[in-house]
């Protein structure tokens, strides 16, 4: 069980992390587990009933789980075909609830949306939207004003048929 000072997901959090489940909701297969919902349940049993995360299984094949701002986790599918058992899957979920209880999440890149939005890739399946926000994100803080030069060298190197760096 979960005992630890929390606090609501502002609506401007609560807005983004709508968002961004209805991209993941889209671009990949998602489903619920009663054991995943389960193990979540326990574990924030002591957290108000309006304040519980929810948990989303994302079909992928890497072995991760994840959060962003609002009221989701993401545990994969693959993941949990490797965990021995409850206790190691509720270690993982503990640990992304501790992302939400500790204030970290005010660290994630609000403009990911933005990134969405970019005229250049408006049109682009959400996951190329999410392969440039990665890429971005890897190379560190970016200032507005850089990001769309870097969306123009990120689509320009896809289009060449390269990798980006």
């Amino acid at each position: 069980m979960m005992n630890s000072a929390h606090s609501a997901p502002s609506a401007d959090d609560l807005e983004l992390g709508e968002w961004f489940h209805q991209q993941i909701a889209k671009a990949f297969l998602v489903k619920r587990s009663e054991w995943v919902d389960g193990i979540a349940a326990r574990l924030q049993s002591t957290r108000p009933a309006t304040e519980r995360l929810d948990v989303t299984v994302v079909w992928l094949s890497e072995m991760t789980a994840f959060t962003a701002p609002g009221r989701y986790i993401y545990v994969t599918g693959r993941l949990m075909e490797y965990c021995p058992g409850e206790a190691s899957l509720a270690f993982t979920l503990a640990h992304e609830v501790a992302h939400h209880d500790l204030g970290h999440l005010q660290y994630f890149p609000r403009w990911v949306r933005d990134v969405a939005d970019e005229e250049l890739v408006r049109d682009a399946p959400f996951m190329t939207k999410l392969q440039i926000w990665v890429g971005q994100r890897a190379r560190g803080y970016m200032p507005v004003r850089d990001r769309r030069r870097a969306l123009e060298a990120y689509i320009a190197e896809r289009g060449r048929g390269g990798t980006p760096a």
